[in-house]
């Protein structure tokens, strides 16, 4: 990993219009992404995790423009230069199509299943006119045995596969173009814990022997912590911490860090901690809470909390959190 960034997030925001009416008349705002800020160093994997409906898959669709930001900046570094992903026209965003991939959550929905393995893996090589028809038969069967398959299924349809080969596919198709940056969207949490291991081991084979960069999306923190080299942490469209792997899972600062250490699996019975289990539900991103929009489900909640946003600050180096407690409180962590 290096000291380079090859991207950067400023205030992103992604809101949904809320529409009433045969008019179609705008009367709320849904805020998925309300100003996510982070870094992404060279050949880092980045773990962004968060509940479901903490905006974190939003943020990996913005950032590879899935979805039109509704503001700030996405700075890919391509080399010498840095193109604002928010706001680059279609024309741009086509030939860095092919530094920037996406691995899907589910292997089966994400594969067309009337194409063949070779035709899914062909397919981006083929829409960047990349090589003769040798060459790509060449690169699809070279890509196969990268990810630990035979080349004898390149004409199998995605059905006759499991669901551990069908991401194994989906690897492949997203490593055809020789990205620089991938997102992978909760890549194991549709497989089995055995078969999770497999390819969260296959993915750091080929980060380390490919250079690549990941933006790592999940909820399950014992996947990240495997995987991750730094953390940030992402309640309702907003990072409320940012640190190290080994430092957030030893010190959290923020109390929704601890509780998702909390809620962790651990095999002895004495050992569960209920008094930190979350209680209610991520609020409405449409009616977001005022001041902390943690503080309605925290334990350690003052009027400070409920009345003011806590802005992101630096603790200690490279441990970031929102917090107007973090210096008064001692988290529980997990070895």
């Amino acid at each position: 990993m290096s000291n380079e960034p090859i991207l950067q997030v400023r205030e992103l925001t992604k809101y949904f219009p809320i529409t009433r009416g045969m008019l179609n008349r705008v009367v709320g705002q849904v805020r998925a992404v309300d100003g996510v800020d982070f870094d992404l160093m060279r050949g880092e994997c980045l773990g962004l995790v968060g509940e479901s409906g903490s905006g974190k898959t939003t943020v990996g669709r913005t950032i590879l423009r899935a979805m039109a930001p509704t503001g700030g900046k996405v700075l890919f570094h391509d080399g010498t230069t840095a193109v604002d992903l928010a706001t680059a026209d279609h024309h741009a965003l086509y030939g860095l199509r092919r530094n920037m991939q996406m691995i899907f959550q589910d292997p089966y929905s994400s594969l067309n299943p009337r194409m063949t393995v070779r035709e899914i893996i062909a397919e981006p090589l083929e829409v960047h006119r990349i090589g003769s028809r040798r060459e790509r038969d060449k690169r699809v069967r070279q890509l196969l045995n990268q990810v630990g398959l035979q080349g004898q299924h390149e004409n199998w349809y995605p059905h006759a596969f499991s669901g551990g080969q069908r991401q194994r596919i989906g690897i492949a198709r997203a490593l055809a173009l020789e990205p620089k940056l991938i997102i992978a969207d909760e890549p194991v949490s549709a497989l089995d814990i055995s078969v999770q291991a497999q390819v969260l081991n296959l993915l750091q084979e080929l980060q380390g022997r490919l250079g690549l960069t990941y933006l790592f999306i999940a909820h399950d923190l014992g996947v990240v912590r495997h995987i991750a080299d730094r953390v940030p942490v992402i309640y309702l469209g907003r990072v409320v911490e940012l640190a190290p792997v080994d430092d957030l899972f030893a010190t959290p600062a923020h109390p929704y860090t601890e509780a998702l250490l909390a809620a962790m699996p651990v095999l002895d019975p004495a050992r569960r901690s209920h008094s930190l289990r979350l209680k209610g539900e991520v609020a409405d991103p449409a009616h977001p809470p005022t001041g902390c929009a943690f503080h309605p489900r925290c334990r350690y909640a003052q009027d400070i909390c409920k009345e003011n946003l806590p802005e992101i600050a630096e603790i200690t180096a490279g441990h970031q959190v929102r917090c107007h407690r973090a210096a008064e409180l001692q988290l529980q962590g997990r070895k």
